[in-house]
């Protein structure tokens, strides 16, 4: 028996990237991002001058965002 909660869902088992929005941006852009299963997270976004900047952490399955701050 299905149950209501997974009637039409259908399950995504590798991780996406989508694009950053809005874009360009100033101040804050927004990252979303789809895993399959819960673990570490790093995501390295590269500034205009080469500057590697780094956002990691434990996440848990499914749709995740980030807001990024460029300050």
């Amino acid at each position: 028996m299905t149950s209501v909660s997974e009637k039409g869902l259908k399950r995504i088992d590798k991780f996406y990237l989508k694009q950053n929005y809005p874009n360009p941006f100033n101040a804050v852009t927004n990252i979303d991002y789809y895993i399959p299963e819960a673990g570490e997270v790093k995501i390295i976004v590269i500034d205009a001058l080469g500057r590697v900047l780094l956002y990691s952490g434990n996440k848990h399955e499914g749709k995740q965002s980030i807001e990024w701050y460029a300050s």
